[in-house]
């Protein structure tokens, strides 16, 4: 039988495999490759959404079994919200692969578009290492990179509304940003749940 130690590195353990399948929807998106990246999204977006299921799982069995106090039940209910988190930026990931697929793919996206999403697949990196690790270094880092990232947004939501035409790069673009956005809240999100875990 094993530990309440061993049960939360399970847990945690879990956790970083759903990160590393989300991980790999940023690098299908950053390398978009037609129809092969947009159908791969898919299959892994469906996987990730096993893996919080069975991680959700999880997390109340440790609850319920042990019943705990204080830190271990932060820590069980953050594994809840972050196991979520991860399963939304998934399903955001796929449908950024969705969007690429109808309207031609990243040319027409601009290059600030295309780095925040760098950004943001940096603070999920960040965010879910300070919960496996406890490290609370980086953690103003994700919440500033969160900040940029919005105004990036703003700056698309901007051109829309002082412009009669929008191009179409314009306009995709802030539909990609919009996604992008959503993901850098999830990775903050999972950012302040790791900080509560240890704090």
């Amino acid at each position: 039988m094993m530990t309440i130690d061993e049960e939360r590195q399970k847990i945690v353990n879990m956790t970083l495999k759903l990160y590393e399948l989300v991980d790999g929807l940023f690098q299908d998106v950053e390398s978009y490759r037609g129809e092969e990246s947009y159908r791969r999204a898919g299959d892994v977006a469906k996987l990730a959404e096993e893996y919080k299921d069975i991680l959700m799982r999880q997390a109340t069995l440790f609850i319920a079994r042990f019943q705990p106090l204080a830190s271990d039940l932060i820590f069980a209910e953050s594994a809840l919200s972050i196991s979520y988190d991860l399963y939304r930026i998934a399903r955001y990931l796929r449908e950024i692969t969705i969007m690429m697929k109808s309207i031609g793919g990243e040319l027409i996206v601009e290059k600030d578009a295309m780095e925040a999403l760098l950004l943001s697949r940096r603070m999920l990196n960040q965010a879910v290492k300070i919960f496996a690790t406890g490290d609370l270094r980086t953690l103003e880092e994700v919440l500033k990179s969160d900040d940029m990232i919005d105004e990036v947004y703003r700056k698309y939501l901007n051109k829309l509304g002082s412009s009669k035409e929008v191009s179409v790069s314009v306009a995709a673009t802030l539909l990609f940003m919009r996604h992008v956005e959503r993901i850098a809240d999830h990775a903050t999100y999972i950012a302040k749940a790791a900080e509560r875990t240890w704090s």
